[in-house]
């Protein structure tokens, strides 16, 4: 695996995310339309459209999968019909299986997911009932290993390589123990702090505690962190699933007195945790990770990320251009697979089989900026390879990406009281 480290790009980066704090005090788009919790999949699905589902818990995602909507309808559609999303908001968790099998009932045969622990839940319906599952957000490495029959497809890397980062990130500031939380039951969290603590101990580190946090606990933490600090670690790393109590959890540990560098999931990056630090100076220093972005000038990126700005007013936040590239991807499939089977209700199985002939070599690489040339090739019986907005991936035998993967390290600022972005990482080859 090559690693390739920019540090050219820091100052340009920097003026990036502070354009960025000034627009919106915020990396994130996540307060930008009203949760939609209250509409049901009869009230937005359209009879004669090409119905795409999608599910999560906030509306989080809204944004970027109704630009790829957009971009898809502007440039023609999927199969000679209009793409519409049908965005429902599974609030409590459990209910995502009743959903995805309503949406499936309706005939719809690609459904987005956000959140790891949502996908592994929701492929327990989509897979035996041969429909797609897409997701640019779930990063958990048990997505990988699941028997889904060659169902379920991500176009963001799995975290065993975030952990390595993360955990190389504690190992650069000269830490030799850490201790770790996550929220119990999570398997993004779960999997996350495991590549974490396999990366860091194979280093000469050490694990001093593990401490799982309740889902629903949202104060009081004075026990857990008691638990946390107890061994006075040079490093704690942070992995909770809910960014306000990760929040809450830190606010309230001022009083342990930490003195050593904090660490965090890409979680830290959203709103509800920068929004919610009481004291910018308890945490300055601190240091995440993501490849939730796309390489900074890279052409597909940068019309990804001008798009976005010009219909939302926002930059994107972290993730949203991998949730943008799986509902494109899946769209293309879906146009491909009605082409080589003439017919305009491709199966489930059918938009499988269809994946990587969009995605991957040989064939002609075109990304988001030309999709109206990407459907014309289709339809003419030419080959195409996706090269999506967050880079030039390809699917691999597990429906995960691999290729060019992007990371962005950010580090946090207390006279910005935010996260800047000043490093980012590529990586060559498989995960």
């Amino acid at each position: 695996m090559l690693l390739k480290r920019s540090k050219a790009l820091k100052a340009l980066l920097r003026v990036y995310i502070l354009s960025l704090i000034l627009a919106s005090c915020s990396n994130n788009n996540d307060e930008v339309l009203p949760a939609n919790s209250s509409d049901t999949i009869e009230t937005l699905f359209i009879n004669g459209a090409f119905n795409i589902g999608f599910v999560e818990g906030v509306p989080f995602y809204i944004n970027p999968i109704s630009l790829a909507i957009k971009h898809l309808n502007d440039a023609g559609g999927i199969l000679g019909k209009k793409v519409n999303i049908i965005h429902i908001i599974d609030s409590p968790l459990f209910d995502n299986q009743q959903i995805a099998q309503e949406m499936i009932d309706k005939g719809i045969i690609i459904i987005g997911s956000a959140g790891s622990t949502r996908a592994i839940s929701i492929s327990k319906i989509s897979i035996p009932n041969q429909v797609i599952l897409m997701s640019g957000s779930s990063t958990s490495p048990t997505v990988t290993t699941l028997e889904d029959n060659d169902f379920i497809y991500r176009t963001v890397p799995n975290d065993i390589v975030t952990g390595k980062i993360l955990a190389q990130l504690a190992l650069d500031k000269d830490a030799n123990t850490c201790a770790i939380t996550f929220t119990q039951d999570d398997d993004f969290g779960t999997k996350l702090a495991e590549q974490f603590a396999i990366f860091f101990e194979g280093n000469g580190g050490v694990i001093t505690d593990i401490v799982e946090v309740p889902e629903n606990l949202s104060a009081g933490f004075s026990d857990l962190n008691d638990q946390l600090y107890q061994h006075n670690p040079d490093c704690v790393f942070n992995a909770l699933i809910k960014e306000e109590n990760a929040a809450a959890m830190l606010n309230e540990a001022a009083v342990n007195n930490f003195q050593g560098v904090y660490i965090f999931s890409e979680i830290a990056l959203k709103i509800g945790f920068v929004n919610n630090i009481a004291n910018p100076e308890l945490i300055d220093g601190a240091q995440t990770a993501t490849a939730g972005f796309g390489l900074t000038g890279a052409s597909e990126w940068e019309f990804y990320n001008n798009a976005f700005e010009a219909q939302f007013g926002l930059i994107p936040g972290a993730l949203t251009v991998t949730q943008y590239d799986s509902i494109i991807v899946s769209a293309l499939a879906a146009e491909h697979a009605g082409y080589i089977n003439g017919t305009a209700e491709p199966t489930g199985l059918m938009i499988r089989d269809s994946m990587r002939e969009v995605m991957n070599p040989p064939g002609v690489k075109i990304g988001p900026s030309k999709l109206a040339e990407a459907l014309s090739l289709i339809q003419s019986g030419s080959a195409i390879n996706y090269t999506g907005a967050y880079g030039d991936t390809d699917f691999n035998s597990f429906g995960d990406v691999e290729g060019k993967l992007v990371y962005s390290v950010f580090t946090w600022n207390k006279e910005a009281a935010n996260f800047l972005q000043d490093e980012q990482i590529t990586l060559s080859g498989e995960q």
